[in-house]
């Protein structure tokens, strides 16, 4: 089974100002409003249900909002696990899609003591048949519970799939990470680097194998992507059709989404791993929201993969 952790999801709410654009200091009207899900681990989850691969989602759950965000997850085929908390409100997310996107993020209901022991529990019933995906950046007050998660799930032979950046990525390596998802950005700033090089982000693809992580997928925006596998082989994706990018929001979830789908389609074969994360990827891309099973499907078509060692 694979489950993916949000740790502080929100209902995201969409004002479509496409045409009118959003002026500042005055009243402004939406064309329609959309509410979805929201947070990098449900986003894997809802990307995966469309790619026909079951997930649980865990997570926390706070007040009113936190019982709409289950109602919408599972709307979306996604099987919910939320530990809820007594006090607080899960946070509404506003996007606001217009020409300049622009959103207005809540901060979400404090962790307690409590809640961070009953989330133990559930990462302590992994066993090395599960994958558990962690993604997203971590609030005030738990920083270190990437790490503890995955010091626990490591124990019990589960498979680690991290989706974060910063000393949160650089404090999982130890636990040996199956697979690790940083954008560009995020690969140089772990070492210190400004080389935006192909050849200088495989070197620190496989410093990150070195210092721990079993494979590396490196995501490079419109120019694609890089994998390094357990074996050391190295692939790149590329998209040779470019289609106009409506949003990038979510574009990073659904790769890692697509890449476990393709692991667990084509056991071995990474290549196809890796093309099916780009599809994903450049499928959401296009999409206001996160792209369906038939969207992912078309953006396949251009997608290119080759070993390149």
């Amino acid at each position: 089974m694979i489950y993916t952790l949000t740790v502080n999801p929100s209902v995201d709410y969409h004002m479509d100002l496409s045409r009118s654009g959003f002026e500042a200091g005055k009243i402004n009207r939406s064309l329609g409003e959309e509410m979805f899900p929201g947070g990098k681990g449900l986003n894997v989850s809802v990307v995966l249900a469309q790619l026909g691969i079951d997930s649980t989602a865990w997570g926390f759950a706070a007040g009113r909002c936190g019982g709409l965000l289950e109602a919408l997850a599972e709307e979306r085929g996604v099987r919910c696990r939320l530990i809820r908390l007594s006090e607080g409100e899960t946070r509404i997310n506003v996007k606001l899609d217009c020409e300049q996107e622009t959103a207005i993020n809540g901060n979400g209901p404090s962790i307690p003591p409590e809640a961070v022991s009953l989330l133990m529990e559930n990462v302590r019933s992994l066993s090395s048949a599960d994958t558990l995906v962690l993604s997203g950046n971590l609030q005030a007050g738990s920083e270190n519970l990437y790490e503890a998660v995955c010091h626990e799930a490591f124990g019990r032979g589960a498979r680690l799939a991290v989706d974060t950046g910063g000393e949160d990525l650089r404090r999982v390596l130890g636990s040996a990470p199956y697979l690790i998802k940083p954008n560009e950005d995020e690969l140089l700033e772990m070492y210190g680097s400004s080389d935006h090089s192909e050849e200088n982000i495989i070197s620190l693809m496989r410093k990150c194998h070195l210092d721990g992580a079993q494979s590396v997928l490196a995501t490079l925006g419109e120019r694609g992507a890089l994998y390094l596998s357990p074996e050391g082989e190295l692939f790149r994706a590329a998209v040779v059709k470019r289609g106009p990018v409506v949003s990038t929001v979510g574009a990073g979830d659904s790769t890692v989404a697509g890449f476990l789908a393709g692991v667990s389609r084509f056991p071995g074969d990474y290549g196809r791993a890796l093309h099916l994360a780009c599809a994903a990827g450049t499928a959401a891309a296009r999409c206001r929201w996160l792209a369906s099973g038939a969207e992912i499907e078309a953006a396949a078509a251009d997608i290119v993969v080759e070993r390149i060692s």
